[in-house]
């Protein structure tokens, strides 16, 4: 064996060494086993070095690892089913967001298309007529007065008064208009900018609009006469008699039934049913009576001449004591029929309802 040839195994580096390299080489500080004496004893030796390396990866690095990457996935599985219910409830607040939009929506369409039908055309409308016509009183009492032989400062303050009144009828005009644009804006303002108001035909159901035929038909004055409304009433009549119908039909089967031979208990259970039955039919029928009464007041309320009357609740409109005896002239005539009808009609509506 030569100087060249490995005569030893390093322990350190598990290869073979020469014997220089084991005194002065790079083995010289390593645990190095002559080969020919231990070489039976090398495969023992590193079958325990690898055991040893086995257990030292799976103690220091298998080991921790896991144990990281457990702790890792429970935590996740936390924050998953946190994530999991915060999405549920943000569904939920975003659910009741909607729900609470859509209500919002409602009612401030609602609202809006109930001031604009009532408020801006029935009052301003009735308004702005009485004030013509007060405005032309007062146009031919000045020009009488002017005409009239009166003293001078009677005539003076008979003026004074007459433009008073009309200077009060314009401020109550111009302070109405402007009291309907600021609630405009202060709505728009309260109001979120991504809030989408419902349409009319969502809130009430969609209707044909009305056609007004109107110009041909004109009277011997010039004036169009009033176009055919088709009767509002109509649904509510249908369902009462739909109820009608469907009572009469329970009745009819519960009438088959009683026919069979059953014992005194049924018998008298029946004979209460029967007798409830006709105390329905009976009021059905003052009900159907009733309503027919209410429509044919509203259509007379409905044909009469001049302009709407206004009702008992808008007396905050009346500001002035021209208003007030206006008012009061007209408590006897027309506006007599409106406030019976809608009476009839409420308590139509409630034994509607009691039923």
């Amino acid at each position: 064996m030569t100087s060249d040839d490995p005569s030893y195994y390093c322990l350190a580096c598990h290869g073979p060494a020469t014997k220089e390299e084991v005194l002065l080489g790079p083995h010289a500080a390593h645990h190095c086993l002559p080969l020919p004496a231990s070489l039976p004893a090398l495969p023992r030796l590193l079958l325990a070095a690898a055991r040893e390396l086995s257990t030292t990866a799976a103690e220091l690095h298998l080991k921790p690892y896991c144990q990281a990457q457990g702790q890792a996935r429970e935590q996740a599985a936390r924050l998953l089913q946190r994530r999991a219910q915060k999405v549920a409830q943000l569904r939920q607040l975003e659910a009741e967001l909607a729900e609470v939009d859509r209500d919002l929506g409602h009612v401030v369409a609602e609202h809006k298309t109930l001031s604009a039908c009532n408020f801006l055309f029935y009052k301003t409308r009735y308004f702005d007529v009485e004030c013509a016509k007060v405005e032309r009183g007062v146009d031919f009492v000045a020009a009488a007065l002017s005409a009239s032989p009166a003293p001078h400062e009677p005539r003076q303050r008979a003026e004074a008064e007459l433009a008073a009144a009309r200077a009060l009828l314009r401020e109550r005009q111009h302070h109405l208009r402007e009291e309907a644009a600021a609630q405009e804006q202060l709505w728009r303002e309260t109001l979120p900018a991504d809030l989408t108001l419902p349409s009319v035909n969502a809130l009430y159901g969609a209707a044909a609009p009305l056609a007004d035929d109107r110009g041909d038909q004109r009277t011997a004055d010039g004036t169009p006469e009033p176009a055919a409304r088709p009767d509002p009433y109509t649904e509510l009549k249908q369902q009462l008699l739909q109820r009608q119908r469907g009572d009469g039909a329970a009745a009819a089967s519960r009438a088959a039934h009683a026919s069979e031979p059953v014992d005194a208990a049924a018998e008298a259970a029946e004979e209460r049913r029967r007798r409830r039955w006709e105390q329905h039919r009976q009021r059905q029928a003052a009900l159907d009576q009733l309503m027919d009464s209410c429509l044919a007041e509203v259509g007379a309320g409905r044909r009469g001449d001049g302009p709407p009357r206004p009702r008992a609740e808008d007396t905050y409109m009346r500001t002035s004591p021209i208003e007030s005896d206006g008012q009061a002239s007209r408590e006897g005539s027309g506006g007599s029929h409106t406030s019976s009808g809608a009476h009839v009609f409420l308590q139509a509506v409630d034994t509607l309802l009691q039923a």
